[in-house]
């Protein structure tokens, strides 16, 4: 076997294979780049105590900051549901606006993308609540208790990307 140069083998290469061979080098020089890069900046945090503590301090600052309330809402218009009363001999409707303080955009998003079950949802907390609960003088305590149902359920549904407050507006009920 003849002793063979690198740079003899890659003049008489085929253009694929020094094409092959350029991409590997150059991701390995990318690589020692990066991983130097680290190295230096672990090695600067070492020696700076307060830079180490402005970085770890602007992290604590970043995950603890939530948006503001009501920041990103998703909102479902002339919704419509019926009550009955305690007795089961009387209905009403309601025909409401739903409002959803979402904790981020992304939560905000997924709701979007379900409506349907959030509809049915509604609908389920609803089926606890009576004409009774929603008129004087109980009005204030049922509308809370059907706020925190709508709350709990679709918590359930959707753990961590469910709302963090429910509104009611516009309310009609006949």
């Amino acid at each position: 076997m003849a002793n063979v140069s690198i740079i003899t083998f890659l003049k008489d290469a085929p253009g694929y294979l020094k094409a092959r061979i350029f991409i590997l080098l150059s991701v390995v020089l990318a690589v020692l780049i990066v991983g130097l890069g680290s190295i230096a900046w672990i090695i600067n945090l070492r020696r700076e105590p307060a830079l180490t503590e402005k970085v770890l301090e602007h992290s604590r600052k970043t995950a603890s900051t939530v948006a503001q309330e009501y920041t990103f809402t998703y909102e479902i218009k002339d919704m419509s549901m019926a009550f009955i009363n305690k007795k089961g001999s009387r209905t009403a409707y309601a025909q409401f606006t739903i409002l959803f303080d979402c904790p981020d955009e992304e939560s905000k998003h997924v709701m979007e993308m379900n409506r349907a079950k959030i509809i049915t949802g509604i609908f389920e907390a609803g089926g606890d609540i009576y004409i009774e609960d929603l008129t004087a003088p109980l009005a204030a305590q049922g509308f809370e208790k059907f706020k925190s149902q709508v709350k709990i359920k679709l918590t359930e549904y959707f753990k961590s990307k469910g709302p963090r407050n429910v509104l009611i507006k516009e309310w009609v009920m006949n």
